[in-house]
């Protein structure tokens, strides 16, 4: 099987607005990965991540679910990709550049934790990507509040964008200040 292009892969995300909709998060930050070190947390099947690595200097996907790993390391093979379900790979203090976190709040049973526990592994200078529906006002009061209480933080830019007629995706953007210390 030969390898998709960044091109493609976009041309046939853009052209379903399922995809479309379910992607535009990766879309958006792909030209922000060059270069990165970037955890994608909460993979999935791998179609982000694999998305990112066209960019990236690597990309470590995460996900618990041992089956949708297991598809995407299958399907998608990139020496600067790895894929896994084991947390304990996770315990790399100051380890990225770049950490997204697409879609996938809504289903961890303590989102507050696993926030406070992903802030620990990006580099000063990083950045966080987080993306949640609008519907869910219990993320976004987390998100409002954990990080920016942290004084390491900076929110950036907080986005909207529609999803359908009923939802849009709330996107924001924080960065690791430099020189500061934990």
């Amino acid at each position: 099987m030969r390898d998709i292009t960044y091109k493609e892969l976009i041309n046939t995300i853009a052209k379903d607005n399922f995809l479309n909709a379910m992607f535009s998060s990766y879309i958006r930050i792909s030209p922000l990965s060059k270069g990165r070190t970037v955890l994608d947390y909460g993979t999935g099947y791998g179609w982000g991540s694999y998305l990112l690595c066209l960019n990236a200097k690597s990309v470590d996907g995460f996900d618990i679910d041992v089956k949708k790993i297991a598809f995407a390391k299958e399907i998608f093979k990139k020496k600067n990709l790895r894929f896994f379900s084991d947390p304990s790979l996770l315990l790399k203090d100051n380890n990225y550049d770049l950490i997204c976190i697409f879609q996938v709040l809504q289903y961890v049973q303590f989102p507050y934790i696993t926030v406070s526990f992903l802030i620990n592994n990006i580099k000063e200078g990083g950045i966080i990507k987080i993306s949640i529906k609008n519907s869910h006002k219990n993320i976004q009061i987390i998100l409002d509040n954990i990080i920016t209480q942290n004084n390491i933080f900076v929110l950036l830019n907080k986005e909207i964008y529609p999803l359908s007629k009923e939802d849009n995706i709330i996107e924001y953007t924080f960065t690791k200040i430099s020189g500061r210390d934990e």
